[in-house]
């Protein structure tokens, strides 16, 4: 399937759900797409998606598909997976047996604001970074990399800087 059928088969299932599927969203609408493996697996939102050197993302499979996706990728030494649900653990508990080794699991929430958040004491509001901010935002971004996904390849601090003035982040 070529990316653009790809992004009109699964994304408005995704979207359905856009705060379980955010990673995922996110990156398939990001300047860098185009780098992206992808599969299909099933019916609309039933996919992955994988950025060589990252982790695998999971879309919405069950546990059939989970498992159909690990005998099909097990030769590609994913260095990972992401996924909602049991997806996840559904997938590694196949591609294990398949002979792969993961890491131990490291068990995330996903958020989602619904209201304009406010620290009590810390005046101020969000904006949005410019190209004036590239050094700052690469560096902390960089260091956020560090503290919060240390098991994942940075992104190049090159791509940070290009990306940091295109209206995406907020400090």
């Amino acid at each position: 399937m070529e990316f653009a059928e790809f992004i009109d088969y699964h994304v408005p299932a995704l979207e359905a759900d856009e705060v379980r599927h955010n990673l995922m969203l996110g990156i398939l609408g990001g300047r860098f797409a185009a780098e992206l493996r992808l599969w299909s697996v099933g019916d609309a939102g039933a996919c992955a998606i994988q950025t060589p050197g990252y982790p695998l993302i999971l879309g919405q499979l069950s546990r059939a598909q989970c498992r159909h996706l690990a005998r099909e990728t097990r030769d590609l030494g994913l260095p990972g997976v992401v996924g909602t649900d049991e997806t996840a653990k559904w997938f590694v508990e196949r591609a294990v047996e398949l002979g792969q080794h993961f890491r131990d699991p490291i068990p995330q929430r996903i958020h989602a604001l619904r209201e304009t958040p406010r620290y009590p004491g810390a005046p101020g509001h969000s904006r949005r970074v410019a190209a004036a901010d590239t050094t700052v935002f690469a560096e902390w971004l960089l260091a956020f990399f560090d503290e919060a996904v240390p098991n994942e390849p940075k992104p190049p601090r090159e791509r940070i800087e290009q990306a940091s003035g295109d209206g995406q982040y907020l400090f």
